[in-house]
């Protein structure tokens, strides 16, 4: 995990949207493997 010594929330803020659309991404190409994998 990558804290920072900072007490600033926006790198905080940046790192949570990044793994949010990283998750999102991830799931996106899951549905796709398995939608394949279906047909």
């Amino acid at each position: 995990m990558m804290k920072v010594s900072k007490p600033s929330t926006q790198p905080e803020q940046q790192s949570i949207g990044m793994s949010v659309l990283f998750f999102i991404l991830l799931m996106g190409i899951l549905g796709m493997m398995i939608l394949k994998g279906g047909v």
